[in-house]
């Protein structure tokens, strides 16, 4: 894929409680009001806008190498070059295990960056619709099983 589409830019109009205003990966400068009490003073990123650069950043330059062989609603997809990255999500919260040889480096949506030691050589990831960019010497992603 070259190129990447997506509608709208910025914020159409200014009133949040106005939905289709608001499609934007960029809010439109605003001035504080009652309704919209925080003022913008140039285009602002938006929650969305802060969670696709992540997701661009995270396995950039990196290949599709498959998966771990999760099965719904959990998957975690490996992305090889300069070292692994895996995303790792969950349509439903669940339990994962994560099988490492030393510290793992897991990344949030928001790009806040946690070092995981694994126990006895693994780990339990929590995980939910929000991607986790997972990086170190993993040997595999598992579902957890009930202790």
């Amino acid at each position: 894929m070259t190129r990447v589409y997506w509608y709208d830019l910025v914020d159409d109009g200014s009133d949040p409680s106005e939905k289709e205003q608001n499609f934007g990966m960029l809010r439109q400068p605003v001035t504080a009001t009652t309704a919209n009490p925080v003022p913008v003073t140039a285009n602002a990123p938006e929650p969305a806008a802060v969670v696709q650069a992540v997701a661009a950043r995270m396995p950039g330059g990196r290949t599709y190498a498959g998966t771990d062989g999760l099965s719904a609603p959990a998957d975690s997809i490996r992305f090889t070059g300069s070292g692994t990255t895996r995303v790792v999500r969950a349509t439903a919260a669940r339990d994962l295990t994560v099988s490492a040889t030393g510290p793992v480096t897991l990344v949030g949506s928001w790009g806040r960056r946690t070092v995981r030691q694994p126990t006895d050589g693994r780990f339990t990831l929590a995980a939910d619709p929000f991607p986790v960019f997972v990086e170190g010497p993993v040997n595999g992603v598992g579902v957890a099983t009930p202790q």
